[in-house]
């Protein structure tokens, strides 16, 4: 299901940056800047997935701290777990991730896919 939703939105994506955004670039191959885009996009989402495999446990155990008087408020008995701290781990990784890749795939496609549109 995920590498379904992921070539969805490689081609949604594709679709809105070749008509919307860079629209002077319909003069070019549309074959050759799919291939380039689906391979930038295949990039950033490998690093997101390395980027949160390597760093989730940690940020969750770094976080947790600093968020526990929050959850006390509504939970004032509540204890973490090594559980908790993994899920808010993944949550803070996932947003990091999707925050830097979203700017590797812009300037990555900027600068290779769509460098000739002025």
């Amino acid at each position: 299901m995920t590498a379904i939703a992921f070539t969805l939105a490689i081609i949604s994506n594709f679709t809105w940056n070749r008509f919307w955004t860079y629209p002077k670039s319909r003069g070019g191959s549309a074959k050759r800047q799919l291939v380039q885009f689906t391979i930038i996009s295949a990039i950033g989402g490998v690093l997101r997935t390395k980027w949160i495999a390597l760093a989730y446990l940690p940020l969750g155990v770094l976080l947790m701290p600093t968020v526990l008087p929050v959850i006390e408020v509504f939970r004032p008995d509540y204890i973490p777990s090594h559980v908790a701290e993994a899920k808010l781990g993944t949550m803070v990784a996932q947003f990091i991730g999707v925050i830097v890749v979203l700017f590797w795939n812009f300037f990555a496609n900027r600068l290779w896919t769509y460098r000739h549109v002025k």
